[in-house]
């Protein structure tokens, strides 16, 4: 009888923390202000940028509100690129959130800063060769806010939209990615008056002597476009000689 008391006392135990836990993820908030870099009208989500030069992916419900001088409501369909936004919500992942409440706060023209740039992702409709691994091709980025994107914010702010690969209407045109999403970086270094970039990763798994090959050519092509850089450097945690080696 005792050790059956034991495992009922246990199992309520668990289910009370699990209880806990879930309640504590519920309810915790998080707020993010930043600028709408681009919408994804099919699956109701959008990129913001906020203040720090941070990408986040955005989910609205029909249900979402979305304020005007929190009065007025407007609906995820009116919201405009370039416009800013102040997001109340829930974490899906570290830099995904599920909205809440959502705050539209200024308009296009008092965003002062924007860049335009390519990423290069793999193209199974364009390529010329099936087994050509580094042969890659790019679409256009524009990125809108409010600081002032040049050297290392520049290129974090690339490099982060790179990992997040392509956008589902470039999926649905055959453009893929052998960057993982899970993929992370510490910092990019800017050396010899911005001739030379320094990428440091902190994981970037990578399977297949292909898939690696196709990886360091959308890196080594994305920055390359910028014509200040001569040379591109890609590290695993400070070591040149152990990342995207075929």
């Amino acid at each position: 009888m005792s050790k059956r008391l034991l495992r009922i006392v246990l199992v309520l135990c668990m289910f009370s923390l699990f209880s806990c836990q879930n309640s504590k993820d519920v309810n915790n908030l998080i707020d993010v202000e930043g600028v709408v870099q681009r919408k994804y009208r099919s699956e109701s989500k959008l990129d913001l940028l906020d203040n720090n030069g941070k990408e986040w992916k955005i989910e609205f419900s029909f249900e979402t509100p979305i304020y005007i001088d929190n009065e007025e409501f407007i609906y995820f369909e009116n919201i405009e690129d370039s416009s800013e936004l102040s997001i109340s919500g829930y974490r899906n992942s570290e830099y995904e959130i599920k909205a809440k409440e959502a705050w539209l706060t200024k308009n296009e023209k008092e965003i002062s800063e924007s860049l335009s740039y390519k990423l290069f992702f793999n193209n199974t409709k364009f390529a010329s060769k099936d087994n050509d691994c580094k042969e890659v091709f790019s679409v256009s980025r524009f990125i809108k806010g409010k600081r002032n994107m040049k050297g290392a914010l520049k290129y974090n702010l690339v490099l982060t939209d790179l990992i997040n690969g392509p956008s589902p209407d470039e999926v649905e045109n055959s453009y893929l990615t052998s960057i993982p999403r899970n993929t992370s970086f510490n910092e990019i270094k800017v050396l010899d008056d911005g001739e030379k970039i320094v990428i440091n990763f902190l994981n970037l798994d990578v399977n297949g002597s292909c898939n690696v090959l196709s990886a360091r050519e959308q890196i080594e092509k994305t920055f390359y476009q910028f014509t200040e850089i001569k040379t591109v450097v890609i590290q695993l945690n400070g070591d040149e000689s152990v990342v995207l080696q075929p």
